[in-house]
């Protein structure tokens, strides 16, 4: 049989009694924990924020937020895959013709229409002008009219040699906008998320 002792009030005053008696080491205890919580906290931090940007310069580089391409479809196809409601998001990009300016010869540079709503979803923002709206009107980088030779400015006209199944044709356009990437290459973009 066992004698009940009330030990409490005794492991009170002997903890009360070391804690006193060791102020400096038991301060430096408490700022070695608060120490090692706030590291653990920046280093998870700083580990997430890593694994943010590793996967948005990944999505960067594919060109496109969007998580499936369909090329060389038909119009027919398009509109059905854009009716479906499987997908959350659909844009349309039509690869028109390759550039093929003497002085573009070091970049591969393709004229594209495409929706609105590619151009926000492949990282393509207008920092002046304005989206193509009227017929020989065009959106590019600065770096395209850079090495065209014209002046980094809306409203000038360049000549464009673009590649046809007839041959080289040329047109004169007019930057509506720059400051915006084009990159070409699919038909059809679709985010793979279904509709809720």
């Amino acid at each position: 049989m066992l004698l009940e002792n009330d030990n409490k009030k005794f492991i009170r005053t002997l903890s009360n009694n070391c804690l006193k008696a060791n102020k400096i080491r038991n301060a430096i205890a408490l700022l070695a924990i608060m120490l090692t919580a706030l590291l653990f906290t920046a280093v998870a931090t700083i580990l997430q924020g890593t694994q943010i940007s590793v996967r948005e310069q990944t999505i960067r580089q594919s060109g496109t937020r969007f998580m499936a391409s369909i090329k060389f479809t038909t119009a027919e196809k398009t509109k059905e895959l854009m009716e479906d409601p499987l997908w959350e998001t659909v844009s349309v990009e039509r690869v028109l013709w390759k550039i093929v300016n003497p002085e573009l010869m070091d970049i591969s540079v393709n004229m594209a229409w495409m929706e609105e709503t590619y151009a926000k979803n492949s990282y393509m923002e207008i920092e002046e002008g304005h989206m193509p709206e009227e017929e020989y009107e065009f959106a590019c980088d600065t770096e395209i009219l850079r090495l065209l030779g014209i002046p980094e400015e809306t409203g000038t006209k360049v000549n464009i040699q673009y590649l046809t199944d007839e041959g080289v044709k040329e047109e004169t356009m007019t930057p509506a906008s720059r400051d915006l990437t084009v990159s070409a290459e699919a038909l059809l973009r679709m985010r793979m998320w279904k509709a809720s």
